[in-house]
């Protein structure tokens, strides 16, 4: 990982500090940086309200929602969180340990890796795959490359360098 990665969020996160009320959650979506290592060096209050909480896009019509926590996370803001989750928002709720990509994105990766080896070695169309790996297959509409687009082409190869 690179440090540069964190400084963004250590800085966002110390902005929001003097504003948080007591029990405020405080999360990240990011699944490509530890949720441990944000959380350090801050204090013990913070990191027991620190969790990661991964939306997968689209959120509108993705059920999945992950749920990581640190070993300083209470258990209280992560039954919280899946309540949240779940009541709330509707979403199917996993636990996820804090590795890079977590559960969903180290499938993901793999999948999508495959899939554009397959493209370029059978010679379909970006519209072809798209058409593919969306609805048809029990998707929503976004297929692999308008996915790439709304995520990033950077951030999905960045996630895709992460080991495995």
């Amino acid at each position: 990982m690179i440090i540069e990665d964190l400084n963004p969020k250590r800085e966002l996160f110390k902005k929001l500090i003097p504003y948080l009320k007591e029990g405020t959650v405080i999360s990240s979506n990011t699944s490509g940086i530890s949720i441990q290592k944000m959380s350090e060096g801050f204090s013990r209050d913070f990191q027991e309200r620190f969790l990661g909480t991964h939306f997968f896009n689209p959120p509108r019509y993705m059920k999945l929602l992950e749920i990581i926590p640190i070993p300083s996370t209470s258990k209280d803001v992560v039954q919280r969180m899946a309540e949240v989750g779940e009541r709330i928002l509707g979403k199917g709720v996993v636990y996820a340990k804090d590795t890079p990509n977590f559960i969903g994105n180290r499938i993901g990766a793999f999948s999508g890796a495959i899939t554009i080896r397959t493209m370029i070695e059978d010679g379909y169309r970006i519209e072809e795959v798209d058409q593919i790996t969306g609805p048809a297959i029990g998707r929503p509409k976004m297929g692999t490359f308008r996915l790439g687009d709304l995520v990033g082409l950077d951030v999905m190869a960045h996630v895709s360098k992460k080991p495995l």
